[in-house]
């Protein structure tokens, strides 16, 4: 991962998300086409996600949003679970993981989690 790219990033001026956002989170980023998904966190939690495009084209139709609410993103971690999971534990400290999710990779990713998702997944695609 880039060295300008923080996993964690405070915002110093509104984001332009449709949401009240303080920060976001990295959790997938292609250093070549410098784009990414990022989670969007807000005074109460997780808003929502934020897709570069070329992320967003390879979602089905209906999924094909810049902007996702929490409900979306469960279905959209199922499609890219491979590659975020891979990017996670690459790039991003155990410690860091556990600062943002409260939980390390291993807990995150667990196959309860990942069912979850693919439920999701398949009440939105479906």
């Amino acid at each position: 991962m880039s060295d300008k790219v923080e996993f964690y990033k405070t915002y110093s001026r509104k984001s332009k998300t449709p949401w009240d956002d303080l920060a976001r989170v990295i959790i997938l980023f292609n250093d070549e086409e410098k784009s990414g998904i990022y989670l969007q966190v807000g005074n109460f939690g997780f808003n929502g996600l934020f897709l570069s495009e070329n992320y967003r084209l390879k979602l089905p139709e209906k999924l094909q949003l810049r902007y996702a609410d929490m409900n979306k993103a469960m279905a959209i971690f199922h499609y890219f679970v491979d590659e975020i999971e891979e990017f996670c534990r690459k790039f991003i400290s155990k410690s860091d993981f556990i600062s943002v999710f409260g939980v390390n990779q291993n807990c995150f990713f667990t196959n309860e989690a990942k069912k979850n998702w693919q439920q999701e997944f398949d009440v939105l695609t479906n």
